[in-house]
């Protein structure tokens, strides 16, 4: 699964992805929530995928209350405004 990383001035959060089926045949959540505070901005967003090659994708100066989707295969961030939630998505 990946692992999403967050830091905001001195602080650093994370929070784990596991893709796949869960219990029962439900799918896991591929969204993750992160609680800034009073944050402006999320300093460094860090992704890592997961993956064999153990790639890692990071993104600076990203806004808060937004809804980002981030993907591998680009290696792209996009954001939707009014949500504050990440949710990572490997394409």
């Amino acid at each position: 699964g990946a692992r999403v990383k967050v830091r905001t001035g001195k602080t650093l959060q994370m929070r784990e992805i596991q893709s796949g089926t869960g219990t029962a045949g439900q799918s896991n959540s591929l969204t993750v929530h992160f609680g800034l505070g009073r944050a402006k901005k999320i300093d460094a967003l860090e992704v890592s995928w997961g993956d064999k090659a153990g790639s890692v994708s990071v993104f600076r100066d990203v806004p808060v209350n937004v809804f980002a989707v981030v993907s591998q295969t680009p290696e792209e961030i996009f954001f939707a405004p009014d949500a504050a939630v990440f949710h990572a998505a490997n394409q």
